[in-house]
């Protein structure tokens, strides 16, 4: 795991918004019958001086993170848009 969700308050997310986008990847993940364990783990980080609740995550599981983050945030739909294109650039039609 190569990715903290804590990494993502740089891209302009708020830490509410880092909490909710996680908690919905992993109910995605559950749904979809991915291992959760192989692509959360939950963790503590020191940022600014203070302890806070952190996420390490897997190239899966910050996509899913960041594809489920709040939509009104440019990085959010970037992504969201590069997915879809590269997808329906890589799909036989």
């Amino acid at each position: 795991m190569t990715h903290l969700a804590s990494d993502l308050l740089d891209k302009g997310l708020s830490p509410k918004q880092i909490l909710e986008a996680v908690v919905l990847a992993i109910k995605i993940a559950n749904a979809s019958g991915i291992e959760t364990n192989a692509h959360f783990m939950p963790i503590f980080s020191g940022i600014n001086q203070s302890i806070v609740q952190d996420c390490k995550l897997s190239h899966l599981g910050y996509g899913l993170v960041l594809m489920n983050a709040n939509a009104n945030l440019p990085i959010v739909g970037e992504f969201q848009v590069a997915i879809l294109n590269t997808y329906l650039n890589n799909r036989t039609m």
